[in-house]
């Protein structure tokens, strides 16, 4: 009696779990609290480290030890090439997704002062000379990273580690533009 009452138990808790990767607000909210915090620790610490490869550098090159500098400049690339991976937020993709459901990335600084916002599985844009939103079915998201194209541009959206700013750096002109975040 006992292995058929577990067995319904157990049944009726796999019934229960969320199939999809919805999670419920209260837990998405610590979860994306908990990897910005990660994202806010980290961050100072490779700063630092950055830095003083650097001045390593320099200084094994002041004292003509190009051995030294050398090795000092690959684990400095390495340290870049890290940090440029680590620049984005610390979720998965389904969380980064989620995030990006639930806000507004608006650039501040562009002389159009387009909005960006993902709903359905779809970026869209709009401004505030047009009326409606634009779809952008071809854009691809990456955690911390997001490209839309224009008919005569490309916008990269790149999300600060803190997900409470973004640059946006369209391909024609390669000009970035400072963008805000906000809940919508």
């Amino acid at each position: 009696m006992r292995i058929h009452l577990a067995l319904l138990l157990s049944s009726a808790v796999f019934a229960g779990a969320q199939t999809d990767d919805k999670l419920p607000p209260r837990l998405e909210q610590l979860q994306m609290n908990y990897e910005a915090a990660i994202q806010r620790a980290t961050a100072p610490l490779t700063l630092k480290y950055i830095d003083e490869l650097r001045k390593a550098k320099n200084d094994y090159l002041k004292a003509g030890d190009l051995a030294g500098a050398q090795a000092a400049n690959d684990l400095l690339n390495e340290a870049l090439t890290a940090q440029t991976k680590e620049d984005t937020p610390a979720m998965t993709m389904a969380g980064f997704k989620r995030w990006l459901g639930k806000v507004k990335i608006t650039e501040i600084d562009s002389p159009f002062k387009i909005a960006y916002t993902y709903d359905d599985h779809i970026i869209n844009s709009s401004r505030p000379d047009r009326q409606g939103l634009r779809p952008h079915r071809s854009a691809t998201i990456e955690t911390g990273k997001i490209v839309v194209p224009f008919t005569d541009t490309q916008a990269t959206i790149s999300i600060h580690p803190n997900l409470s700013e973004a640059t946006v750096t369209y391909s024609t002109d390669k000009q970035t533009y400072k963008a805000s975040i906000t809940k919508k």
